[in-house]
């Protein structure tokens, strides 16, 4: 029990020096870096998740954003990790949950490298370098810098491993079972993670040789099966109805997806392999900086190899080649991601290779671990009697090195640090806006040529009414079917949209009376204006938005910093309303149609980042 309490211990104060800043105050940071797509988004699919399931409502479909078509968020974008969320969710309530959330899946993530060493044959003391390596990866890090808790929680996939090695040292019932029930966890809380878990199984499976003809295993490999199958069944089943709705489903055809060359990579760059960023688990920036492992780590899984080559370690070397040229995707013509990915269109929409890291370097502390026992020929977990004969210089040596984690990533500049922010909530303007009459908020922008922002979906937590627009605008693949032809149907929207792009040349702002009728009837009731979400170098539309709706709509009902409110209901009955007119910036590029518009905007009402944010222009991939 003691080693079980110092390996939580160890996983605890991993994921505590990872979000350290947040840890230290929860109530006004959250963890990611705000101006990524994929930040704001999926703090608001945890929430959204969490209050669904709270209040008994279903998860298949959302109506409080891209009104009146709504989405599938839960579908789309990876939310099963709010059900882990729930309960914080409950205790705490957002931001603090989401913080509690993250030490809870970073210390999962550490426990699960400790099992996993553990059932790979390294003793108590060899495994506990595992929980703080596993709790502190890169890459971990870097997935919730971007908010993809989906992708930073791969704990059950450690733990499915761990349960699948005991099963096929020791076929049983119980291990059959549990092996399912983490199994069918891994997959229904991030589907890919899933079916890495049963790549790198069957590669385990395939390195018992003779074992494989004993009648007994295959016996609880087919409970497992089954039993797999049924945990999984009701909630695959949503999914396969729901297939369509999941954004880029109807890009399967085209494989591999462009969007697959650019997150591939080796362990090392293409530039080379004796460069300071190029050698084996040594990187130390940019996107494919999950590669990076503490230097001990890097050195002992090749030691293990060395010193201890029998059939397990040569099956997770295996699994770790294995997994090195997945990596690699389509940099490796007609590799082992194309041939396995291509199997199914399911399979074609996974464009993300680099993810395969996460089981590289899983397996990588595992080999670390084994190559940190001074016993050569051990079973699984290691026997007791063999292991009170351990030496207490080995004992001492293996807690140190546990110890030393932090320190090594620190001196080989290994970013571990998740990216925060910091968030002022709530905003006072939006708890007015709140108040004001309407169950519909109309917030621009709303062409994808300038929207950027994903903090409407956050503040929306806050006005409690659902939005015109939705979740990451600016991609043509995410807005659902039909929302588009109802914006530019209504002449007022569209109205809206063509002043954004500065086609209303004349500087008159003209619409239907009907059309503006018809959303007022809608209970659409509110109109805001928050600068925050227009480029700095653009200041002509909020400008120009500003003249319109004071014209139309009289003065504004709640005002707060660079932001206004109208409400709706005061219309004065006219349709058209003059404006300075203005032309496009020549050197503004437009958004879309994956990628948000790349331009400064005013500072946000809550949110903030500590320092220059260092996140390159990138796709809401989660979803």
């Amino acid at each position: 029990m003691r080693w079980t309490l110092a390996a939580i211990a160890l996983s605890l104060a991993g994921a505590l020096l990872v979000i350290a800043p947040v840890a230290l105050s929860p109530s006004d940071s959250i963890v990611c870096g705000w101006v990524h797509p994929d930040c704001l988004g999926n703090h608001w699919l945890l929430v959204w998740v969490a209050e669904q399931l709270t209040h008994g409502q279903s998860l298949v479909h959302n109506d409080r954003y891209y009104w009146p078509i709504g989405d599938a968020p839960w579908l789309a974008g990876n939310g099963s990790d709010g059900f882990l969320y729930l309960p914080w969710h409950v205790l705490l309530g957002w931001p603090q949950a989401s913080t509690a959330h993250t030490l809870t899946i970073l210390t999962l993530n550490g426990l699960g490298g400790w099992a996993l060493a553990r059932a790979a044959g390294a003793s108590r003391a060899a495994s506990l370098a595992a929980a703080p390596t596993a709790a502190m990866t890169v890459y971990a890090s870097q997935e919730l810098g971007a908010g993809r808790f989906s992708q930073a929680d791969f704990g059950f996939l450690a733990f499915f491993l761990a349960s699948w090695l005991r099963l096929l040292d020791r076929p049983t019932l119980g291990r059959a079972l549990t092996s399912a029930a983490l199994l069918a966890a891994t997959s229904i809380l991030y589907w890919y993670y899933g079916f890495f878990a049963v790549i790198a199984g069957a590669v385990l499976l395939a390195g018992r040789g003779r074992e494989l003809r004993s009648w007994t295993l295959w016996r609880q490999l087919l409970l497992f099966a089954v039993s797999y199958l049924a945990l999984i069944a009701p909630i695959l089943t949503v999914f396969a109805i729901h297939w369509g709705d999941i954004p880029g489903t109807g890009e399967a055809s085209v494989f591999p997806h462009p969007e697959t060359v650019g997150d591939s990579c080796w362990p090392w760059s293409s530039t080379g392999f004796f460069q300071p960023d190029t050698v084996p688990f040594m990187v130390h920036g940019g996107r494919h900086a999950g590669r990076a492992l503490p230097i001990s780590t890097a050195i002992l899984g090749f030691v293990a190899l060395w010193r201890r080559p029998d059939r397990l370690g040569l099956s997770l070397a295996a699994v770790a080649l294995l997994f090195m040229l997945l990596m690699a995707g389509p940099l490796f013509p007609h590799g082992p991601y194309e041939w396995i990915y291509g199997l199914a269109g399911p399979l074609r929409r996974f464009w993300w290779p680099y993810r395969h890291v996460v089981v590289l370097n899983l397996v990588w502390i595992t080999l670390a671990a084994r190559a940190l026992d001074p016993r050569r020929d051990v079973g699984e977990g290691g026997s007791g009697d063999a292991e009170a004969t351990l030496s207490r210089r080995h004992t001492v040596g293996a807690v140190l090195l546990a110890l030393s984690i932090p320190a090594q990533l620190e001196l080989a500049g290994a970013p571990y640090h998740a990216l925060f922010s910091k968030a002022a909530v709530p905003a006072e303007f939006y708890e007015a806006v709140g108040a004001l009459p309407g169950k519909v908020l109309i917030e621009p922008p709303l062409t994808p040529d300038l929207a950027a922002s994903q903090a409407p979906l956050i503040y929306s937590l806050q006005h409690h009414k659902a939005l015109l627009g939705g979740h990451a605008l600016w991609v043509e693949r995410v807005r659902p079917p039909g929302w588009d032809e109802f914006v530019d149907s209504n002449s007022f929207l569209a109205a809206c949209r063509r002043l954004e792009r500065a086609q209303l040349t004349e500087g008159v702002f003209r619409f239907e009376a009907a059309d503006l009728q018809a959303l007022l009837d809608q209970d659409v009731r509110t109109i805001s204006l928050n600068r925050e979400y227009f480029p700095g170098r653009y200041p002509e539309v909020p400008k120009a938005y500003n003249a319109v709706f004071d014209a139309l709509f009289g003065d504004p009902a709640a005002t707060g910093a660079r932001a206004q409110a109208w409400d709706m209901g005061r219309w004065t009955g006219a349709t058209e309303a003059s404006f300075t007119a203005f032309t496009w910036p020549r050197e503004l590029q437009h958004g879309g149609p994956t990628l948000p518009v790349q331009a400064s905007r005013p500072p946000s009402l809550s949110f903030s980042m500590p320092g220059p944010p260092q996140v390159r222009p990138q796709t809401s991939e989660s979803r």
